[in-house]
């Protein structure tokens, strides 16, 4: 069993649920929060890059839909350099619950882009922020909320340029 640090709490550990039978390189074998998030967001063929400060005009991130070089629907998950290990897995775990549960808000959306607020909203007791504070748990991190806002993406970002 392997056991990770919450973050909210510091000290304070918690299993994570690995057994003997899990994949020797799955997701929740890699040492942090972040990278097992990450290494889930991988394994779910999103494909995750970071946007320099000055391009993120004040946003945590962004979700996107585009295609590869074969003409298959991908996810783009855009995290904002500055933030945090903390904040970028709870961004980071809030867009994959985005693909998971509210993947049309983002087909509907202009060019297929969405930004991701910097600011935690309050804790969600539902939905997609909900889903994005248990994937978190499952990867060791404890976290107060894991909802932010979605928002188009305005003008002043260079996410779509």
């Amino acid at each position: 069993m392997t056991y990770a640090n919450n973050e909210v709490d510091p000290g304070h550990s918690f299993p994570i649920q690995v057994n003997d039978s899990y994949p020797a390189d799955g997701p929740l074998r890699q040492p942090t929060p972040l990278l097992r998030i990450r290494a889930l967001a991988e394994f779910t063929q999103k494909h995750i890059v970071n946007v320099p400060k000055e391009d993120a005009a004040g946003t945590a991130g962004f979700v996107a839909i585009g295609y590869d070089e074969e003409g298959n629907q991908r996810g783009l998950i855009g995290i904002a350099e500055d933030l945090d290990d903390g904040l970028k897995a709870d961004v980071l775990a809030f867009a994959l619950a985005v693909f998971a549960g509210d993947s049309e808000r983002i087909a509907n959306s202009a060019d297929g882009w969405l930004a991701i607020g910097r600011d935690r909203l309050a804790p969600a007791k539902e939905g997609i922020g909900y889903l994005a504070w248990h994937m978190l748990i499952s990867c060791g991190r404890g976290t107060p909320s894991a909802t932010f806002e979605l928002l188009p993406i305005a003008e002043t970002t260079s996410y779509s340029d």
